[in-house]
């Protein structure tokens, strides 16, 4: 658990500035360990076979239930991102409230989904209106969301895209870049082995002025125990060896290098999971789970 979280974790109202001055030292320094540390590559080649082998069940099985169930929270928190007084939807955009808004709240938004896996998220998001672009490093992947797309939209022509390929390909192509109404990066962080290029590269899509909306996994015990040991080892949830620990982001981590990269947050939200029930519900605790948006400046 990273110092700054000490003041709200015992209930301290307020703390000394020099300790706060010690806090962001202490943060900076593990940022800057954490931003050292993956210098090569955003893709793990393991992440990348291990998803390979289990792309065929995505829409096939139970295995990702968990993360399709998320999007009784994720697609609610993307939707009202988009409502809030921080976006600016600018004069090319319809402002007044009518059917058709309400029915596609997303209308016009230009989205880009990062590590879409099997479409999970951007299917729902091209619904309400959305034009999404989904891309991910895994060709198999890729393969399942186009087909599960065909027969979702089989009597439509939805403004869905996908392409097999990684943050840093995409983009380096001009035409991506400062496009997006909102980049969009699900469960995907925890994954990636150089932070930092994946932030800088995924940033780089966004328009000023656009959002950032991230879901990810924080770097405590609580953690660990939860998503590794009790989902991988004992209920069997994910497949064993889906999550290493050290690929884990505390917020505090996160914040700093979004800050680098001319994001600010503005919300930042926890999330549990109920292994009984099969649920998603929001809370204070940010301890194993939580959801982030920034907007690029």
């Amino acid at each position: 658990m990273a110092l700054s979280n000490y003041s709200c974790r015992f209930g301290l109202k307020s703390i000394p500035n020099g300790t706060v001055n010690l806090f962001k030292i202490f943060e900076r320094f593990h940022y800057g360990n954490l931003k050292r540390k993956f210098t090569s590559r955003s893709i793990d080649p393991d992440e990348v076979k291990r998803f390979s082998q289990n792309s065929s069940k995505w829409w096939q099985t139970t295995d990702y239930l968990p993360l399709q169930r998320m999007n009784s929270l994720r697609v609610p928190f993307i939707v009202n991102s988009f409502k809030s007084e921080w976006f600016n939807r600018g004069s090319k955009y319809d402002s007044e409230e009518n059917i058709d808004s309400i029915r596609f709240p997303l209308k016009d938004l230009k989205l880009l989904d990062i590590g879409c896996g099997g479409g999970y998220l951007s299917e729902p998001l091209t619904r309400l209106g959305a034009d999404v672009i989904g891309i991910d490093p895994v060709i198999e992947n890729i393969k399942s969301a186009k087909n599960h797309a065909k027969i979702s939209f089989k009597n439509s022509e939805p403004k869905l895209a996908y392409k097999c390929c990684s943050i840093e390909e995409f983009s380096s192509d001009p035409n991506n870049q400062n496009s997006f109404d909102a980049v969009i990066a699900s469960e995907v962080l925890e994954h990636v082995e150089d932070k930092a290029s994946f932030l800088q590269n995924s940033i780089a899509c966004i328009r000023p002025g656009g959002f950032y909306i991230i879901t990810t996994i924080n770097q405590t015990l609580l953690s660990y125990f939860g998503t590794i040991l009790m989902a991988e080892y004992l209920l069997r949830l994910n497949p064993i060896g889906t999550h290493q620990y050290e690929k884990f982001t505390p917020p505090e981590v996160l914040d700093l290098i979004l800050e680098d990269y001319k994001c600010r947050v503005l919300k930042r939200q926890g999330m549990f999971f109920n292994p009984i029930t099969f649920q998603w519900s929001w809370c204070d605790d940010q301890s194993i789970c939580y959801a982030l948006l920034a907007i690029k400046n």
